[in-house]
Parts: structure tokens; C-alpha cells; sequence
């Protein structure tokens, strides 16, 4: 008897074991998350684009690149760093009658921010979660015009800087294709309105 309940209790102990354990998310584990932001971040405004002076005008969006790191402090809690990256630039000629002139213009944004993320988890492939994020942006924009009056704007050669507080409010899925390698997408308030990648767990 005593036996048959030994052979009963260990196969019930693994199991329940490998559904606290082997969930998709949970206490200790360390995620890694490598993604695009979608829409990309247009830097630079339209505007450039809506002067009838314009002969020719260019704009390429590089998109926004996003690297995630989760640390899970609970079962249901995370604490983790966001990197993320935008970058566009344009070029375009135009005339004020008498010249032409090229000019270009380009634009970067860099932002760190701080995480903290509930979880949802179901089984070992599905975590659904939510987060609150804090932090900073910073942004460059390089102007190279040789009319300095163009649009009514000095812009010869400008360099222009700004340091923005920020912060993000998202929800997201993951599902684990296999115990370390998985999808994930998120929504919400952030550098951009939609986030997708890949996602490692380490």
C-alpha cells in the first residue's frame, strides 16, 4: 500500500512542480527582449514638406529599435530597464527664386526607462502582462541649410538638444515558442504605439 502511494505522490509532485515552475514567467526569471517599434517615430516634421518653393524632397524613417530587460522579483512581478532608439532623416531642394539650394536634416532620439510589470501567466508558453514605466528621452537634431532665412527660420547649421522626462503605460503578451525563445507585442503609451520582437529568456 504504502508503495502504490510512493508511485501515486511523485508523478503528482513533478507536476505540480512544473506548473509553478515551468510557467511562462515567474519568480527569478530573467527575460531579454529584442524589438521594433511600430509606427515609427517621425522626428523631423512635415512641415519641411509644405512650402510650394520645393523642388525636390526626401524623407527616410529608420524606425525605432527597442532592447527590453525583465528580472522577475515574484510570481507575479517584475522589475526591469528599457533601451530604446529612434532615428529619420530628410533632404530636399528647393529655390527662393533666384537659387537653389540643398539642404538635409537629421534626427536622433535615445531613451532609458525604469519598468515595473505585473504578470499574468498561463502554462508554461502564454504570460500576459501589463507595466508602468518612468524615465528619459534625448534628442538631437542636426539642421544643414545654406539660406539662413529659409521658411522664415535661421537653421544654418543648427544643432538643437532636448532632455525629456517621459513615461509609458502598456500592456502586452508573450508566448515562449520554446522554454527560452519567444514572441512578444505590446501596446500603449510609449515611444511608439506598438512594440514587437523577439524574446530570450536567459
Amino acid at each position: 500500500m504504502k508503495k502504490i502511494k510512493i508511485t501515486w505522490l511523485l508523478p503528482a509532485c513533478l507536476l505540480f512542480s512544473n506548473y509553478f515552475y515551468g510557467q511562462a514567467f515567474g519568480d527569478g526569471k530573467n527575460l531579454v527582449s529584442f524589438g521594433f517599434g511600430l509606427p515609427p517615430t517621425s522626428l523631423i516634421p512635415e512641415t519641411y514638406n509644405q512650402n510650394n518653393s520645393l523642388i525636390t524632397y526626401a524623407f527616410n524613417n529608420y524606425g525605432t529599435i527597442v532592447l527590453k530587460f525583465e528580472h522577475g522579483v515574484q510570481q507575479y512581478f517584475s522589475l526591469g530597464l528599457n533601451l530604446e532608439y529612434s532615428g529619420s532623416s530628410v533632404k530636399y531642394q528647393y529655390t527662393d527664386g533666384i537659387n537653389t539650394y540643398d539642404a538635409t536634416g537629421n534626427s536622433s532620439q535615445f531613451g532609458l526607462f525604469g519598468r515595473i510589470n505585473g504578470h499574468y501567466p498561463i502554462g508554461e508558453q502564454l504570460d500576459l502582462y501589463g507595466g508602468f514605466g518612468l524615465g528619459y528621452s534625448y534628442i538631437v537634431d542636426n539642421t544643414n541649410n545654406p539660406n539662413t532665412n529659409v521658411f522664415g527660420q535661421n537653421i544654418l547649421l543648427q544643432k538643437a538638444t532636448f532632455f525629456n522626462f517621459d513615461y509609458q503605460v502598456t500592456i502586452g503578451a508573450r508566448y515562449m515558442i520554446k522554454p527560452h525563445v519567444g514572441l512578444f507585442l505590446e501596446l500603449g503609451h510609449a515611444t511608439t504605439n506598438a512594440q514587437l520582437g523577439l524574446v530570450l529568456g536567459i
